[in-house]
């Protein structure tokens, strides 16, 4: 026991310093766990001893008596008054330990407490430690709770800040990408927009080059414009020397043109008539009064309203003949109208600013020098079904116009065509039509003149289809009822017509109508007849060969199986 006791003191000494002997609370303290553990019986003589020997090194300087101070380990010879605490605490614990108090000479034991007080000390103490373990167990949970805490915090910020950095990152990326789009769309929208204006710059100059050939045109054939017309049933051609020629059904004098003189351009009617002289005045033959026609096969009473009464026009620019009516427009660009007026296809005295005129079967049309055009009349067909000829209003553009039985076309300045009215035989199906320099309108059916001197055309004269494909070299188009007409350079015509009304007139060609002389026409005339009897003398030749099984070409022997000529080398 000694001896655990001194490595007590010993290990006191080296933990705390030799100056802890010094203090009571101290000593007591570091002796806990040897009076509690160890040796719990003689707990309160140790105390007793501790006090005892503590106090008395304390009041007393002098020697104390040694035992066994050689089992005490200094650790250094030099140790004063600590070695002579621990000596004299030593001895008075051995005198204790033997049972000999009687020896222990201890000071002041009256203030040694007894047994009880020091277990309740001891309980006390263990009360307190144990509240103190508690009170750092439960600081160490709140510390740990407090840490996790924070480091859930702490992991819940880096989360966060990861989050935000990807979002960072996610929102750089799409502005990157979307400025990258941006700026490709920009640059394609840029691209596309030099590129529609350089096509629209080509497009503008293409038609503005295609325009101007057209006008060109379209000057170049304005002479002969106002040569040829055609009526219901009679055809009027104007000569170079200013006189007119007519062919077809007589029945009204409408034919009857051969003293006329000084004329500059004639219209046809439908049973009349109109020539306009160079000095702007107006001459008309024809029907003019009531009279009883045959029509479609019924008898009708056509009622004739002066038509032909024109004597008093002057300053006239250019003149149009409708089914029963006539319409000239002057130089001032006002427009007279006479003759029948049922439908108010007469009722022109207000227009103004006219360029051009035309004439249907019971409506006028005129053109603006704004490229509009307007028209009065007769809306329906001759079943009374609407059918709209007079609504143009919406046009724009146009540089000429006709007017047909119950349609109206317009001929605009790039080339194209524009028709409304009666489309019931396809007369007004010319929205695919390009390159057109001049427009004519029959009963039904709509032609065209084109650019290159070739002619287009829509519609049906009665009971026949008219094919104008062949037609080369044209400079004036006119339609009538059921034939077309075509004016060459040279002064020749070409007509095509139905096999309808062959009994009301006999009108096949005409070979000597416009600026040409009449030997000249007849000279041409000739010569377009030997050219036609050789082409077909031709044809009927290919054709006896065929038949003979003989080369198209040559008429020489075929080849049994390859069909290949033996004298010219063609395939048949």
């Amino acid at each position: 026991m000694e001896q655990g006791f001194i490595d007590i003191l010993l290990k006191l000494i080296e933990e705390q310093g030799k100056e802890a002997l010094l203090d009571a609370s101290k000593c007591k303290a570091f002796l806990a766990d040897y009076t509690k553990n160890e040796y719990k019986k003689e707990s309160r003589f140790l105390l007793q001893a501790v006090n005892a020997g503590v106090q008395r090194a304390i009041d007393s300087s002098q020697e104390l008596p040694i035992c066994k101070k050689q089992q005490i380990r200094l650790l250094h010879e030099d140790y004063g008054l600590v070695e002579k605490i621990a000596a004299d605490v030593v001895d008075t614990l051995a005198f204790v330990l033997r049972g000999d108090t009687a020896k222990t000479d201890i000071q002041g034991t009256d203030n040694v407490p007894d047994n009880k007080t020091i277990q309740d000390q001891a309980a006390e103490e263990e009360r307190l430690k144990k509240a103190e373990k508690k009170k750092q167990a439960a600081a160490k949970a709140g510390q740990v709770k407090k840490e996790a805490k924070e480091k859930a915090e702490r992991e819940a910020r880096a989360e966060q800040a990861k989050r935000e950095a990807e979002e960072k990152k996610r929102s750089a990326k799409e502005r990157t990408s979307r400025m990258a789009r941006e700026i490709k769309e920009k640059y394609e929208r840029s691209v596309k927009a030099v590129k529609d204006t350089k096509d629209k710059a080509e497009r503008t100059a293409r038609a503005a080059e295609a325009a101007e050939q057209l006008s060109k045109v379209r000057e170049s054939i304005a002479k002969y414009q106002g040569c040829i017309s055609l009526g219901y049933r009679h055809a009027a051609g104007l000569r170079a020397d200013g006189t007119v020629d007519a062919r077809g059904k007589n029945e009204y004098g409408e034919c009857n043109v051969s003293g006329w003189r000084g004329i500059a351009a004639v219209a046809a009617g439908g049973y009349h008539t109109v020539g306009l002289k160079k000095d702007g005045t107006v001459v008309a033959i024809g029907g003019n009064e009531p009279a009883n026609v045959y029509y479609s096969s019924t008898m009708a009473k056509i009622v004739h309203n002066g038509q032909c009464n024109v004597s008093g026009w002057r300053g006239i620019a250019a003149v149009a003949a409708g089914g029963y009516h006539t319409v000239g427009f002057k130089k001032d660009g006002t427009v007279v109208a006479v003759g029948k007026n049922k439908y108010g296809q007469c009722d022109v005295s207000g227009w103004r600013s006219i360029v051009a005129v035309a004439a249907g079967g019971d409506h006028t049309v005129g053109l603006k020098a704004d490229g509009t055009v307007v028209a009065v009349g007769n809306n329906k067909d001759a079943y009374g079904n609407v059918t709209g000829q007079c609504d143009v209003s919406g046009w724009r553009g146009i540089v000429a116009v006709a007017a047909g039985n119950s349609h109206t076309v317009g001929l605009k300045a790039d080339g194209t065509v524009v028709a409304a009215g009666d489309n019931d035989r396809g007369q007004c199906d010319v929205s695919g039509w390009r390159g057109i320099v001049a427009i004519a309108a029959g009963t039904s059916n709509t032609v065209g003149l084109k650019t290159d001197g070739t002619v287009v055309e829509v519609g049906n004269n009665n009971s026949g289809k008219i094919d104008v494909s062949g037609w080369r070299d044209i400079v004036a188009v006119a339609a009538g009822s059921d034939y077309t007409v075509g004016l060459k350079a040279d002064g020749t015509v070409v007509a095509l017509r139905s096999n309808s009304y062959d009994q009301y007139y006999n009108f096949y060609y005409i070979g000597y109508i416009g600026p040409v002389s009449e030997k000249q026409a007849k000279e041409l005339a000739e010569r377009d007849a030997k050219e036609l009897a050789e082409r077909e003398a031709k044809k009927a030749q290919i054709l006896r060969w065929k038949a003979q099984g003989l080369c198209e070409n040559c008429g020489g022997k075929l080849a049994l199986f390859t069909k290949k000529c033996k004298s010219c080398g063609r395939e048949n």
